[in-house]
């Protein structure tokens, strides 16, 4: 493995377990860490605007300080008086604690008085400014322990002499520490508040996400009544009753795929026992129609010479019940499975359908195929289906409608073939027959379920008093 796919990995493993951190840790750390660097930058602006501001105020209060003691010490420092110099110093040293030291000059540059304990520090006078301004010079000097703010101020314009002193750098130390100590106090608190709200939100938002993760389990198990709580009316809220209208759906279809499936079951099973009874019928027809009357054929061939004169009636009715027997065998056939079908088409056995149930039942019925023409034939498959359906239609159509005209209408288009069988019969309540269940419907549904094999609709429409129609319709 190349170190770019290691580092692809690597990467794609540390943003796994990141995400899969819990929602409320997330939304915890996120807003601590928010907290924490808006903290820090304000506390680092406020320590630097507030350390310019006091070292600009120490600054001047050093320079006037110095200023205002060689106004002091300046009579004194004329006539040499140093017992008043130390004693001005003194009580200018324990009024300022902050005063590291003062060093005062004469004229000749030589230190007349000092607050230092012992001699100055070597390489302190080095480090003052050899010449001062009449305004005053400010030097800041930077130790181990601090800042040091020197200021120089001039005594007659620098004849007498000058004063020297140095204030520390502490009062600006001491402020930033409280004033740190205070944000540091704030921030903590602004921290404790924000987070505190924070896990309230986040548990206010996991408590209704939490629900919608047990519903769906639930549901995952099989459970599909299970429902998602509905604590609010905001975007959870509304995820929570679109979970719950998607559970109704799903259990709705269930129950429609149970009954759709007891449905088909039940259609099997009364496909399988209607072709054994068909065997069955077609056996005893078989058996009683055709045997009894080959069985009267051969006895009246055996008889036929005994007959004398009367051989001439004999023989006629022998080719009576002849004709009578081929055609009981042909309309046998017909219905198991008509030979038009297969070798003209679905509209020539649709015609000679009609003719033949017209016929026997004496109910009007046309037939009509829109448009009429030479079509190309349709699938052998959708041709069965629509002439299952037709036959089927015709067949309770014969035995309860108690109808005087009937129509068959088969309409071609590029997109689709429509089937249309109408009549003015009693027709039916809808409503009532699908409430039977499966078992009232056979027959219904054994053509829905032939139109659905290609994509098709089944359409039934019926009313007391006003007829029925049915309406097949299979794309092409």
């Amino acid at each position: 493995m190349t170190f770019k796919k290691r580092a692809r990995t690597c990467f794609r493993w540390i943003r796994w377990k990141l995400l899969s951190i819990p929602i409320q840790w997330k939304v915890l750390g996120i807003g601590g860490l928010v907290a924490l660097i808006f903290g820090s930058v304000t506390l680092l602006q406020i320590r630097s605007n507030m350390e310019r501001s006091l070292s600009k105020t120490l600054a001047e209060t050093t320079l006037a300080m110095a200023t205002s003691l060689s106004f002091r010490i300046e009579r004194a420092l004329i006539t040499d008086d140093r017992v008043t110099i130390d004693e001005i110093l003194e009580r200018t040293r324990k009024a300022r604690p902050d005063l590291l030291y003062t060093v005062v000059q004469n004229g000749r540059g030589h230190i007349v008085a000092k607050t230092f304990r012992g001699s100055v520090p070597a390489g302190l006078m080095d480090l003052l400014p050899a010449t001062a301004s009449p305004d005053g010079t400010l030097t800041v000097l930077r130790t181990d322990e601090g800042h040091i703010f020197n200021a120089t101020a001039v005594v007659l314009d620098g004849k007498a002499g000058r004063i020297q002193l140095g204030m520390s750098d502490r009062s600006i130390k001491e402020e930033l520490g409280w004033i740190t100590r205070s944000v540091l106090v704030a921030l903590g608190l602004c921290i404790v508040i924000g987070q505190s709200l924070a896990l309230f939100l986040t548990n206010i938002l996991n408590h209704p996400i939490r629900q919608l993760v047990l519903a769906t389990n639930s549901i995952g198990a099989g459970e599909l009544s299970a429902r998602a709580e509905v604590l609010s009316g905001d975007e959870i809220g509304e995820l929570a009753l679109a979970f719950n209208r998607m559970a109704q759906a799903l259990e709705r279809n269930r129950r429609l795929i149970e009954e759709r499936e007891a449905a088909r079951v039940q259609l099997v099973h009364r496909i399988i026992h209607s072709q054994e009874d068909e065997r069955k019928r077609i056996a005893r027809e078989l058996h009683d129609e055709l045997g009894q009357s080959l069985s009267a054929l051969l006895l009246a061939v055996t008889t036929e010479d005994s007959l004398g004169d009367a051989c001439i009636r004999h023989r006629k009715k022998l080719e009576s019940r002849i004709l009578e027997l081929i055609e009981k065998s042909r309309r046998m056939a017909w219905n198991l499975r008509p030979s038009i079908l297969d070798d003209y088409g679905l509209d020539s056995a649709l015609s000679r359908h009609v003719q033949e149930v017209s016929r026997l039942s004496g109910i009007k019925i046309d037939y009509q195929l829109v448009p009429p023409g030479n079509i190309p034939r349709l699938e052998r498959g959708i041709e069965v289906v629509l002439y299952r359906i037709a036959q089927e239609a015709l067949t309770n159509l014969t035995r309860h409608s108690a109808a005087s005209r009937a129509s068959v209408v088969l309409i071609r288009s590029p997109a689709s073939v429509i089937l249309l069988v109408e009549d003015d019969g009693k027709g039916f309540d809808m409503n009532r027959i699908e409430q039977r269940g499966p078992s009232g419907t056979l027959g219904l549904l054994g053509m829905k379920e032939r139109t659905l094999l290609f994509e098709g609709q089944l359409d039934i429409e019926s009313a007391p008093g006003k007829g029925t129609t049915v309406r097949a319709t299979i794309p092409l």
